[in-house]
C-alpha cells in the first residue's frame, strides 16, 4: 500500500479496472457507429422529412398559388380589383420569408436524419429553400406590377422544385417506396 501525504494508507487503483471502463465506453461507441438502420426505418425517416418539408411550405406555396391565381383574373379581365390582387401578392410575399413565417424558419434550420445521410438530401432542402425566396421574389414583383419578371421566376421555380423532387425521388426509389412530394406551384400550373 501506498501512501499520500495525509499518511493514511491509500489502496491503488486497479488496472483491470479501468481497462474494464475503457472496453465497454469503446464497445459503446463502436455498436453507435455500426447501427445500421432497417429499410423500413430509412422509409420512415425518409416519409417524416417530405412531409415535414411540405408542412414547412405550405402557407408559401398557398400564397403563391393565390397570387397568380388573382394575376391571372386581373390580366385575362375576369376581375379588376388590383388593389385585393396587390394585398394578395403582399401577404404571400410576407409568408414566403423566414421572417414572416416561422416554419419556413424551421426549413431553413432543418438537419436531414443522419440515417439518410447517403442519399444527399441536403441538396433537397437547400432547393426547397431557394424555392421560397423565389417565390416571395415573384410575388413581389406581381405587387409592384413587374410581370417581366415574372416569367423568369416561374422557371426558376420550376427548376428547384424539379431537383428537389429528384433528390426525394431518388430516395424513394433506392428504398423502394413512393413518396409524397411538397405540393408547389410554378410556372408549369400558370401557363
Amino acid at each position: 500500500m501506498s501512501t499520500v501525504h495525509s499518511g493514511w494508507p491509500v489502496r491503488p487503483t486497479a488496472r483491470p479496472v479501468f481497462l474494464a471502463v475503457a472496453a465497454i465506453v469503446a464497445a459503446g461507441v463502436l455498436l453507435g457507429f455500426t447501427h445500421r438502420p432497417s429499410r423500413t426505418e430509412l422509409a420512415a425517416d425518409l416519409r417524416t422529412m417530405a412531409a415535414t418539408l411540405g408542412t414547412d411550405l405550405r402557407s408559401c406555396a398557398g400564397g403563391l398559388r393565390d397570387s397568380l391565381t388573382a394575376s391571372r383574373a386581373i390580366s385575362s379581365g375576369a376581375s379588376r380589383d388590383r388593389a385585393t390582387a396587390i394585398n394578395i401578392a403582399q401577404y404571400g410575399s410576407a409568408n414566403c420569408s423566414p421572417l414572416g413565417n416561422g416554419a419556413l424558419a424551421d426549413l431553413i434550420s432543418y438537419e436531414v436524419p443522419g440515417s439518410l445521410a447517403r442519399f444527399g438530401l441536403t441538396g433537397a432542402v437547400r432547393d426547397l429553400t431557394s424555392w421560397a425566396s423565389v417565390a416571395a421574389t415573384a410575388q413581389r414583383d406581381l405587387a409592384a406590377g413587374l410581370t417581366g419578371n415574372l416569367t423568369s421566376d416561374l422557371r426558376k421555380l420550376d427548376q428547384l422544385r424539379s431537383s428537389a423532387d429528384q433528390y426525394l425521388t431518388h430516395a424513394a426509389r433506392s428504398l423502394g417506396l413512393t413518396l409524397r412530394l411538397p405540393d408547389l406551384p410554378g410556372g408549369a400550373d400558370f401557363q
